[in-house]
């Protein structure tokens, strides 16, 4: 039998490098599925750049475009910033994922998306005492980030999976304190409830 889950989306950007933390960011969430968001009929559904099949245009704004049919947006960095901003990039940005998160803060601004946070895995002390132009650019982008964002720094997986379970269990609340459970939206979408007969 089927039900009406409420579906939240969550775009994940980062630049190379994290790609564990991406295996693992799409791990907590559907594990949070199973164990809580399911049974309020919500399901969370993780979306990433890999995911995105080919088409025409720059990639950059083809991506633009997914970020704002999300609900939420969380940016990670490491130690570099990752690839050239492109064309599509919003002005001023530093890197492709700087302006993916950019376009994130400016969808929030225009009530279009709920949430963009940004997270830092924090690098080791050997990196800082040996940085090469790479780490001295995104040590000044941290301190350009500390005047306009709250920023969400971890050390290891488990640190990253605890703040990733508390955004969604404070995103959670967000959708089932207003009431979405019990009448979904018209372009909800359906999903099997893997508790139904």
């Amino acid at each position: 039998m089927a039900e009406y889950f409420l579906g939240i989306k969550v775009f994940l950007a980062s630049p190379s490098g994290l790609e564990n933390e991406r295996k693992h960011f799409k791990h907590v969430i559907w594990d949070f599925n199973e164990n809580v968001a399911f049974k309020t009929k919500v399901v969370f559904i993780p979306v990433m750049v890999e995911q995105m099949t080919g088409g025409t245009g720059q990639a950059q704004g083809r991506i633009n475009k997914t970020i704002e049919g999300c609900d939420y947006c969380i940016t990670m960095f490491w130690d570099n910033l990752g690839s050239l901003p492109e064309e599509d990039s919003p002005e001023g940005s530093k890197s492709v994922t700087d302006g993916e998160h950019r376009k994130a803060v400016k969808l929030k601004a225009e009530g279009k998306l709920k949430e963009a946070v940004i997270f830092f895995k924090k690098i080791p002390n050997r990196q800082l005492n040996d940085k090469g132009p790479a780490l001295e650019k995104m040590l000044n982008y941290i301190e350009e980030r500390k005047k306009d964002s709250h920023l969400i720094f971890f050390d290891d997986e488990n640190q990253f999976e605890h703040q990733i379970r508390q955004h969604l269990v404070e995103w959670l609340m967000a959708f089932t304190e207003k009431g979405y459970k019990k009448k979904p939206p018209a372009n909800v979408s359906e999903y099997e409830d893997p508790g139904s007969d």
